[in-house]
């Protein structure tokens, strides 16, 4: 900047510089009181770095920089650690009288630009910020090492230094900024402005290491004086911003032929990516490992405005994603703690970096949510739901997923909402860091990655509990009826402990029942037995069909029992939702089944007879149809029963002596002449088949038997003729039922 010689009008002449509002007198040397020394971030302007780029306010308006150099040292909490920023300048000297270096507020100037891009207050003479530093003694240069260190939890944070032109550079001044101490780092435009219209040009020279920053014009040249002065009053000349990346320190050299030359110095510091739930959520932040691209300058002249009012051609440099850990597409540095009421302060800082997980507006409780999660960038990640709405993450699975490995593209998270949630809006939390362990907390501070904070509704769970049970409409007394009950849930939420009931009516007994879970539905228990079905079901999930389904997810319960009594049968079954869960539709939560219960009709007897004889004394084996026989044989006779219809009440099998036939009173004991089985109607081979012994009287039990036993003499008082015996089996006490059956035997001699 240039001092005015005089003024005339109210306009300075071509070449002189008026200051904003004043003269020289009450700009820089009579500037107004700033706070103390220390770093501040700009809160106005149309900056793209105000997040970022901490600037280092270096004392009061106007005040001198002692020789020996000033360091300013500022400690700013982070997510509850302490970011050091330490930043100096010294080997000051200079061609001038000591102090060189004088502090300049960008604004006290007319064409000063920096104060439109970054400030407090406002821009022009409305700012604050005292960041600038020029030299104190009109046409005289000023050198001085900046440097610059920042650390947090002991790791150094510095993204780079920046500079920039405090002051608008005019004719014959201009800004060296040496990096011969720092070869590696990398010198990159990252902003620049000038008012539309204006045509003064603005450079870049790089000669190896060295970084001239200047206007091109000389007046001694006669390059002329103000390019800009067609330009409304106070619209800012030319001027750029320089980023030495990778940088902690560099040479700055300031100088001017005629007047002063200010620049503002700062450090780019990608502090932080903030969560921003509620404050009781814990302090988290990020410290995302943004790259850049572009911007950089040739070896030579670098034109960063042209001599034109056209628009510049030069490509400024740009920030970059993060090329590991990264959520969506895009990250922000905020320069606090965004935490709000909503989660929703990060979505408008900046950008809108809340890109990464498609969240759903509700989510209900008991229900299975997908969540896909875009990954940008490899790392591990780590999410919380805060199910109870206690303000934290810290219970028991409110964490879904730890230190989990993703790669770039979609990561499905499946959530199942507890059924102990707490209906309500709460929130949730996703980090994505590189190293393991360093963000599976939901606080903290993470050296690489990034922090989404999310607000949701989780909803009380509504399901449309549906049942339907079916059974024979008719069925016959004595005999088996068997019942489905189907039970499924149309939505839109699962449930989960619904109560299952079918009260079974008394005249169906013997009752047994069954459960079968289809898909990913839970009986809750396999069965069991008994007239009352009462039992909580396990998941049901959504199955939106209008019918009963045959497919997805449902229960199917079978219950069977044997009618009783003859009459009308109803049986009811219901469903009843857990406590907790709303069932929209409760008309379909009962389905009943009539059954009509007939008489038996009556079956007749179906009995069927076989008669076996064997030779006891030659061992013949049994014949259905003869035996051959010597007198004094014994001769045995079986008869074979089976009940082959209904029940044969009053049953009784006789069977005659054959004429001339001694009877064997005695043949398998003493008084025992008839055997019985009452399980078998087998028999084979030559041997009698087991059974138990009868007596011969009638009165012992089911068996008797009468006829002679000697021949000759025949006691006829005793035994009758010889061919009027008799077997009686009389069964009349019990009867013969369906399937009864069994064989009696009996011996007798031939004469």
């Amino acid at each position: 900047m240039k001092l005015p010689s005089f003024i005339q009008s109210g306009n300075a002449f071509r070449g002189v510089r008026q200051w904003s509002g004043l003269l020289l007198a009450a700009g820089i040397g009579l500037g107004g009181v700033s706070p103390d020394a220390g770093a501040q971030y700009a809160t106005g302007g149309s900056g793209l770095y105000r997040n970022q780029i901490l600037w280092i306010d270096w004392g009061n308006n106007g005040a001198n920089i002692t020789q020996t150099g000033q360091t300013i040292t500022n400690n700013i909490t982070v997510a509850g650690q302490n970011l050091a920023v330490v930043c100096s300048i010294n080997g000051i000297s200079g061609t001038g009288n000591d102090p060189d270096l004088r502090i300049y507020r960008p604004g006290g100037y007319f064409e000063d630009g920096l104060d439109n891009l970054y400030h407090s207050g406002s821009d022009d003479v409305g700012n604050t910020m005292d960041i600038g530093l020029v030299n104190r003694t009109d046409a005289r240069n000023a050198t001085f090492t900046y440097s610059c260190t920042a650390t947090l939890g002991g790791v150094s944070v510095v993204d780079g230094l920046v500079i920039a032109d405090a002051e608008t550079t005019s004719e014959d001044e201009t800004t060296v900024v040496d990096l011969s101490a720092t070869p590696s780092a990398t010198m990159r435009v990252i902003e620049r402005l000038r008012a539309p219209g204006c045509d003064e040009p603005y450079f870049i020279n790089r000669a190896g290491n060295s970084y001239t920053f200047s206007t091109g014009l000389s007046v001694s040249a006669g390059d002329g004086t103000n390019s800009c002065s067609g330009t409304p009053a106070g619209a800012p000349a030319s001027m750029a911003i320089g980023f030495i990346d990778n940088a902690t320190s560099a040479t700055v050299t300031i100088s001017s032929q005629a007047g002063k030359q200010a620049i503002a110095l700062g450090v780019m510091l990608n502090v932080a990516d903030y969560g921003d739930a509620p404050t009781a959520y814990g302090n988290v932040a990020h410290l995302p490992v943004l790259g850049w691209n572009g911007g950089t300058l040739g070896a030579g002249t670098n034109t960063i405005f042209p001599n034109t009012n056209t628009a510049p051609t030069f490509g400024l440099a740009t920030q970059i994603p993060p090329t590991t850990a990264l959520l969506g597409s895009v990250v922000d540095v905020e320069r606090t703690s965004q935490a709000n009421a909503t989660a929703t302060a990060d979505d408008a800082n900046s950008i809108d970096d809340e890109d990464g997980v498609t969240m759903p507006a509700s989510v209900m409780i008991g229900n299975v949510v997908t969540l896909p999660v875009a990954i940008g960038a490899a790392g591990l990640l780590s999410a919380w739901f805060d199910w109870n709405r206690d303000g934290d993450f810290a219970d028991a699975g409110e964490q879904i997923t730890s230190d989990n490995s993703v790669s770039v593209g979609t990561t499905n998270l499946s959530v199942t909402v507890p059924t102990n949630a707490v209906a309500g809006t709460t929130f949730a939390r996703f980090r994505i860091c590189t190293a393991a362990a360093s963000c599976n907390s939901p606080t903290g501070v993470s050296p690489s990655g990034e922090v989404e904070d999310y607000s949701l509704v989780v909803m009380p769970t509504t399901a449309d509990l549906n049942i339907n049970k079916t059974g024979p409409s008719t069925v016959v007394q004595g005999s088996l009826a068997t019942y489905t009950i189907t039970v499924w849930n149309k939505g839109p939420g699962n449930s989960t402990g619904a109560t299952i009931s079918d009260p079974v009516p008394s005249n169906l007994t013997n009752v047994n029942w069954t459960c079968a879970a289809s898909d990913t539905a839970a009986c809750g228990i396999a069965g069991g037995s008994g007239n009352t079905i009462n039992f909580v079901s396990g998941i049901l999930p959504v199955n939106a069909s209008a019918t009963a389904p045959i497919s997805g997810s449902y229960l199917t319960l079978t219950v069977t029992g044997t009618a009783t009594t003859s009459g009308t049968l109803i049986n009811t079954a219901s469903v009843t939702a857990a406590p907790g869960t709303t069932d929209p539709v409760p008309g379909n939560n009962s389905s009943s089944q009539s059954t009509t219960v007939t008489a038996a009709m009556p079956v007749q007897p179906a009995i069927n007879l076989k008669k076996y004889v064997r030779n006891v004394t030659t061992g013949t084996a049994f014949s259905e149809t003869s035996t051959t026989a010597r007198p004094k044989d014994i001769i045995e006779y079986c008869i074979t029963y089976i009940n082959a219809g209904g029940n044969a009440a009053n049953f009784k099998l006789t069977d005659n002596v054959p004429a001339g036939m001694i009877v064997q009173l005695d043949a398998y004991a003493a008084g025992q002449g008839i055997l019985w089985n009452s399980t078998s109607n087998t028999v084979s081979g030559n041997t009698t088949p087991a059974g138990t012994n009868l007596t011969n009287a009638p009165s012992d039990d089911a068996g008797t038997l009468t006829g002679a036993d000697t021949l000759p003499p025949i006691d006829f008082t005793v035994h009758g003729t010889n061919n009027t015996g008799l077997l009686t089996l009389d069964l009349s006490a019990t009867g013969l039922a369906n399937l009864g059956k069994g064989t009696v035997c009996f011996r007798t001699q031939i004469p």
